[in-house]
């Protein structure tokens, strides 16, 4: 039920701005390999008129304000949506998408790490370097709701849930240790 609530945020959220609010989110499992960082899905919170409006691929338009559809009394932070949805997206990840990676005695390190919303390409590419989140629901400022995020997580289907899915190489920064290439 948590994550139907969360993916439906998500839904709701994506139709407002598209991929202006969403991030990219991978997991890392360092006491199974600390250079392979998981896709694991994408979060998305509600960002205010003005950001969305500076962003040209926002599905925002100046006829659908949307300041009245904010929940709580202050928009998230990109951090505030990864580290508010954060159990969510590790138990899902552990024990849905790679629990030979994610669970028992791996789970208790796991880290959380973004990119920029729909950039799973680039991130193949060695292009962007990943962010490490930290924090947890204690650091939520005061006025936060979690109606204003959601999580859309990352779904394996035929091989992948035997071979994996989408993983990347970093260094310990989230930075490629491999050079940036084009896919043709």
């Amino acid at each position: 039920k948590v994550l139907a609530t969360a993916a439906n945020n998500f839904d709701r959220i994506r139709k407002l701005f598209g991929k202006t609010a969403t991030a990219d989110v991978y997991v890392r499992s360092p006491l199974n390999d600390e250079s392979v960082f998981w896709f694991v899905g994408k979060v998305i919170r509600m960002i205010t008129d003005e950001e969305a409006q500076a962003d040209p691929n926002s599905n925002w338009r100046p006829d659908a304000t949307t300041e009245n559809e904010l929940v709580g009394a202050v928009y998230p932070t990109e951090i505030e949506a990864v580290v508010s949805q954060k159990r969510l997206i590790l138990e899902y990840a552990k024990n849905q998408l790679r629990p030979q990676n994610m669970a028992g005695p791996y789970s208790s390190a796991l880290e959380l790490w973004s990119a920029p919303g729909d950039s799973e390409m680039d991130v193949v590419q060695n292009k962007i370097t990943l962010v490490k989140i930290d924090g947890s629901t204690k650091d939520l400022r005061d006025g936060f709701h979690v109606k204003d995020v959601g999580y859309n997580p990352e779904i394996y289907v035929g091989d992948e849930k035997e071979k994996g899915g989408l993983r990347v190489e970093r260094d310990l920064e989230g930075r490629p240790v491999k050079p940036e290439f084009n896919i043709n």
